[in-house]
């Protein structure tokens, strides 16, 4: 209840020790407040005019700095990469065509078929006592999608850790089996990725 409210009550009450110059008092504070909660009203939205109006400005500098991006960096990467993937492609088809041939041979001499039924052994050495160094050689993987992944992620994570394949390098395979188990792998990733480009990009 306003003052103006409360001096209205006190007469209607009864009490004559309100004066006319009480009420005309407070029916002026009580305007005055009013157009007080008016003009900070007005401010508020003034201010919060002017702040978007900022706002919208500093977007469409960077929507303008953002629609006027040289796209170049990226279609030279895209293009580099289907480079790349053709040339994998055409590699890992080669190579598995060469194994196929060799292990249909192999079958075809008895040499790794089992022992006891003389079925083909598919997955296993063609000359069961290089069966290691077979290991080594045998590709039969979705080699595109690894490198796709470990290209984003820095390594591609198995069961808890790094996973490697035969085309790793010797030094490759041995630091991503290195990554500890109980290490940030998402942290450790970016950093091995931003590596492995920094290093790519300064031998360019």
């Amino acid at each position: 209840m306003s003052v103006l409210e409360e001096l209205k009550a006190r007469v209607i009450a009864g009490d004559a020790k309100v004066k006319p110059a009480d009420l005309a008092n407070a029916r002026a504070a009580d305007e005055l407040a009013v157009l007080k909660a008016q003009s900070d009203a007005r401010e508020a939205k003034e201010t919060a005019a002017a702040e978007h109006a900022a706002k919208v400005a500093e977007f469409l500098t960077d929507y303008e700095e953002f629609m006027t991006t040289d796209l170049d960096p990226l279609r030279e990467a895209y293009a580099a990469l289907v480079v790349a993937v053709a040339d994998l492609h055409t590699l890992v088809e080669d190579h598995r065509k060469k194994q196929s041939e060799i292990k249909a041979r192999a079958a075809g001499l008895g040499l790794h078929n089992h022992p006891r039924t003389g079925a083909p052994m598919p997955h296993h050495a063609p000359v069961p006592e290089d069966a290691e160094r077979w290991r080594k050689q045998y590709v039969n993987e979705d080699y595109i999608k690894l490198a796709m992944e470990e290209g984003k992620r820095g390594f591609v994570p198995s069961r808890g850790k790094a996973s490697t394949h035969v085309l790793h390098t010797p030094e490759r395979r041995e630091e991503l089996r290195s990554i500890s188990s109980s290490a940030n792998l998402k942290q450790v990733g970016i950093e091995m990725r931003d590596r492995i480009l920094n290093e790519a990009l300064s031998t360019e």
